[in-house]
């Protein structure tokens, strides 16, 4: 029998677009996150800028 901790056997093309696919998706969310945290920083910067 196969123990429940074992890896499923499939094939490797599914497991590389599986593996591809979270990385992509984890990349581009990081990346949007980091953007929008940046061009909120440059909104405050400019803010406090123009108040001064």
């Amino acid at each position: 029998s196969i123990s429940a901790g074992s890896i499923p056997i499939l094939s490797p093309v599914y497991s590389y677009k599986h593996v591809l696919v979270s990385y992509i998706f984890l990349y581009e969310a990081t990346y949007s996150f980091q953007l929008d945290f940046y061009m909120r920083q440059q909104g405050r910067i400019s803010k406090k800028n123009l108040q001064l």
